[in-house]
């Protein structure tokens, strides 16, 4: 397979399941569609917000910085998660409306990040050939790994919003930053990606299903979030 038809099936199984799923929860809805752009908004505010960290790091340890930046990465993104989500659900009218806001959000919030950090890079990366097809699906199969874990943590700070119980944002963060160094730790442990891939795939399937599954009846009758 030539490196133009790699970086195609790559990007397109990377980003395809979650854009398919962004269209059929959003559909004709301008406000889903805006609420998925502010998600995507916010995962770029909280990268931005975060960079200025990374020097002060390079004079620790590799797992010192490892665990600083999971527990960076958990704060800053769950916070920025936590004050946008906040603001669009009030905004929600009709019943339904604020799980779809949910819904809309996380997965527009997962796939700009696959877009910024693996749609744009592959194109690259295989002109230059410096990683195996095999890696590069792996990677493919890792956003949308990611994609999951941010549409449940959506849910579970959407559900915190509408219960106005902030142990719902800490919890978020608790789970991300030990997701983050997790990853981080099996790519220290082990050099086979899809071994990676493949513990990370299921231990955040096994957080998705049971938070999900508790929430989304919640948040599908809520009618609006009320301000406090």
């Amino acid at each position: 397979m030539n490196p133009v038809n790699e970086a195609l099936l790559a990007i397109l199984i990377a980003l395809g399941p979650g854009l398919a799923y962004l269209t059929y929860v959003s559909k004709a809805s301008g406000k889903c569609w805006m609420t998925a752009l502010i998600g995507g908004s916010g995962w770029f505010l909280a990268f931005i917000l975060r960079t200025p960290a990374f020097p002060l790091l390079k004079g620790l340890s590799r797992d010192w910085s490892m665990l600083a930046l999971a527990l960076l990465a958990g704060f800053l993104e769950e916070s920025v998660r936590y004050f946008l989500l906040k603001d669009r659900l009030s905004r929600a009218e009709g019943v339904g409306e604020v799980r779809k806001f949910v819904e809309s959000f996380g997965t527009g919030w997962g796939l700009t990040e696959a877009l910024i950090v693996f749609g744009i890079q592959t194109p690259l990366i295989t002109g230059l050939r410096t990683v195996s097809l095999s890696s590069l699906l792996a990677g493919s199969i890792e956003r949308n790994t990611a994609i999951i874990l941010h549409l449940t943590l959506t849910f579970l700070i959407g559900h915190g919003i509408i219960k106005k119980n902030k142990w719902f944002l800490a919890e978020a963060i608790f789970i991300h930053s030990a997701t983050d160094l997790l990853a981080g730790e099996l790519t220290l442990i082990t050099r086979n990606v899809w071994f990676i891939e493949l513990s990370l795939g299921l231990i955040t399937l096994s957080l998705a299903a049971p938070i999900i599954t508790l929430t989304y009846g919640a948040l599908s009758n809520q009618k609006r979030q009320d301000e406090p």
